[in-house]
């Protein structure tokens, strides 16, 4: 039995042509209970339910891209987790598998309910003592319906499509892949335990409404 709640107020920007037009306030309080079980060492089972309040508010930005809007969440989740890395931080090897189904009965911006799924995998392998090499990639549907505004998809930033800003693509679905490799240079005695990885990856990804429009977006990072 997990319990959980929090607080949450970030700025969020918008873009158009990728210029930022506008910058909002995404105020969000929620509070839930997850119940669960491991069904195996690396494997974790959830279903919960949370509710809560967001409102979205104008910060900067002349022309209100998108409406000021408040009101109730809520929904019903279930969560599969499944984890063998040896490392939270820099994995040398293992698997990380998060998926998770949402039912919203709630949610500010929409009228009626709806369905999101979204999964995460991110992998690792050595190939020696020095080097690694990884892929990562996820992907997220709305089942035809077009989300609502804070739960609406987004890519843009580090390791999401590096180069542009952060969250500066959203939309109802989204897909997103990369593949790259991390080598040791430098490292310090083992009772410290620092080490310097230098590194670099590919990836793609794109925010659409439907499979049609999708526009994948390339990204080389070093």
């Amino acid at each position: 039995v997990a319990p959980k709640a929090f607080y949450e107020n970030r700025n969020v920007s918008f873009y158009s042509g990728g210029n930022r037009l506008a910058e909002y306030s995404f105020r969000t309080v929620q509070a839930g209970i997850d119940l669960g079980f491991l069904t195996g060492k690396s494997s974790e089972l959830r279903l919960g339910y949370s509710i809560g309040n967001s409102k979205a508010v104008r910060r900067i930005g002349d022309v209100p891209l998108v409406l000021d809007i408040s009101g109730k969440t809520s929904f019903a989740s279930l969560n599969w987790n499944y984890d063998t890395r040896d490392n939270a931080q820099i994995p040398t090897h293992g698997v990380e598998f998060r998926n998770s189904l949402n039912y919203y009965l709630d949610a500010p911006g929409v009228s009626g309910s709806f369905a999101q799924a979204r999964s995460r995998i991110n992998a690792f392998h050595s190939v020696n003592t020095k080097t690694i090499l990884f892929v990562f990639g996820g992907a997220g549907t709305t089942f035809g319906k077009t989300a609502p505004l804070f739960q609406q998809f987004t890519l843009g930033g580090f390791f999401n499509v590096g180069g542009y800003g952060s969250g500066q693509f959203r939309s109802s679905n989204y897909a997103h892949a990369g593949l790259g490799a991390l080598r040791e240079t430098f490292s310090l005695p083992p009772y410290i335990g620092v080490k310097l990885y230098c590194g670099g990856w590919y990836e793609a990804g794109s925010t659409f409404a439907t499979f049609k429009g999708a526009k994948y977006l390339p990204r080389v990072t070093a």
